[in-house]
This record gives C-alpha cells, structure tokens and sequence, in this order.
C-alpha cells in the first residue's frame, strides 16, 4: 500500500514537469500604436471650494472661483458666452464669475457645449458649521428664554405705543378746547 501511495506521487509529479511546459506564460501586449492623425484626445474640466471638487458636465450647478481643465490633447480652446476666453496646449486654469455661462471646448477632432451655472466659492453651510463648531465662547440661548424675551417685548412696545398715542391726542384735544375756550362775564 506504502508503494502504491509512492507511485502515484512519483506520477503526479511527473505528469505536473511534463505539463508545465504546456501552461501559457501570461503575455501583456502593449496598446496599438495611433497614427498621428487620429491621437485619442480626453479633458474634463472641475472647480473646487474649500475639500469639496465638482465636475464640469452640461447643465450643472458647481461651486468654486477657478475652473481647472486638465487635457492631452494637441490644443484646448475655451469659449465663454461665444467668445474666447483660453487656448493651451497644456492643462489650464481659467477664472469664473457667479452666474450662469455658456462655454465651448474646441478640441481638434470635437467641440463640446455646455452650459453651467457657477456659485461662490466657499459652501456656506460647512463654513458655518466649522464656525459654530470651533467658537467655543459662543453663547446661546434656550427656545423659552427666546420665546420669554419676545412676549416681554411686545408687551412693551403695546404700553409704549398707548402712552404716545393718549399723549399726543390729549394733547390735541387740549389745544383745541383752550384755543376755542370763550368766558362769559356776566355783571
């Protein structure tokens, strides 16, 4: 049993040299070559604000100050609302105004249109966030001392404005009477 256990190892061995040989070394292949004509040409575009990054694509609401154009292209041109705005043969970045703006990419074999509506460059929920979060000396108050406050104000302006108002027509009624005022003198 001992020998038969040998010879099926011996022959598992053998058959795994001989077939070793046979197993297909993994072959990378190197991209086809472009002829200089038809050079695969890619750009995307984004903005930034503060950690957060927006891609540019049509009709999109983005937030930043800057529009960063990375490109491989032979030329990028940029136009904005038609007319020219960049052209690098490098990646660029280009300012932006809040607003909504039509741009144009010209690249030699396409030209994409798109229209994106910028917003400033910090997003003012985080900002305010980070600022409550960090501003340890910051005091606030409770919703029922708030609440307290604004019924002991309307209360006031109430009394307020009734002092002024009896006021000013006690003093009116005043003036008439003692401008009409006539005695009698009787002998």
């Amino acid at each position: 049993m001992k020998k038969e256990k040998q010879k099926h190892m011996a022959l598992r061995v053998f058959l795994f040299v001989a077939l070793l040989p046979l197993l297909g070394g993994v072959n990378a292949q190197e991209p086809p070559v472009e002829d200089g004509s038809e050079k695969g040409c890619i750009f995307y575009a984004y903005t930034s604000s503060m950690n957060h990054y927006f891609l540019l694509q049509n009709n999109s609401i983005v937030f930043g100050n800057n529009v960063s154009i990375i490109h491989n292209c032979e030329y990028l041109q940029v136009n904005q609302n038609d007319l020219f705005l960049a052209r690098s043969n490098n990646s660029m970045i280009i300012s932006a105004n809040p607003g909504i703006a039509n741009y144009t990419f010209i690249t030699p074999n396409q030209t994409i249109d798109m229209t994106i509506e910028f917003y400033p460059d910090r997003l003012q929920w985080e900002y305010d966030y980070q600022r409550l979060d960090f501003e340890p000396n910051e005091k606030f108050i409770s919703i029922d001392a708030s609440n307290h406050k604004e019924v002991i104000a309307s209360i006031a302006s109430i009394i307020i404005v009734w002092v002024l108002c009896v006021y000013v027509y006690w003093r009116l009624i005043e003036s008439y009477v003692n401008k009409n005022f006539i005695e009698e003198v009787v002998n």
